[in-house]
């Protein structure tokens, strides 16, 4: 793997706006995104048990409460599941 210097640039027209965004090339066949890691259910969340007769949608709700609704869950137009 090549590593290659991002650029920071500020792309704005106003000047007390003090966002920036990193801009990097990638070529044809580069692996782009984010890298997947392994998480674990926080204990402070509470467990993650529903009772019999609740629907899967009330643990995926349950997930995604527990990492600050940071996760979202949903069929995409291919039909395929996506957490």
């Amino acid at each position: 793997m090549i590593k290659k210097e991002a650029v920071r640039v500020k792309a704005t027209t106003n000047l007390l706006d003090d966002t920036y965004y990193t801009v990097v090339k990638c070529s044809y066949g580069s692996i782009v995104g984010y890298k997947t890691t392994d998480w674990t259910y926080p204990s402070e969340g509470g467990e993650l048990i529903i009772n019999a007769g609740e629907t899967i949608t009330s643990a995926l709700d349950k997930i995604c409460d527990a990492f600050g609704d940071t996760y979202e869950y949903f069929y995409n137009i291919d039909g395929q599941f996506v957490f």
